[in-house]
């Protein structure tokens, strides 16, 4: 998983905050017990050079 937090008035990467990092635990929780596994996607990735 990867998440960034931005600060649209100074347009930087800062801390998660603690209120939106305890919502996305929250959810990350709920959908550990899914009977599923979420499909990857694939269009993102690294391509290898040629």
């Amino acid at each position: 998983m990867l998440e960034a937090h931005v600060d649209l008035t100074t347009r930087r990467a800062r801390s998660i905050p603690d209120d939106l990092a305890a919502r996305i635990d929250q959810e990350l929780s709920a959908h550990a017990g899914l009977a599923w596994q979420v499909p990857l996607n694939g269009s993102m990735g690294v391509r290898a050079r040629p």
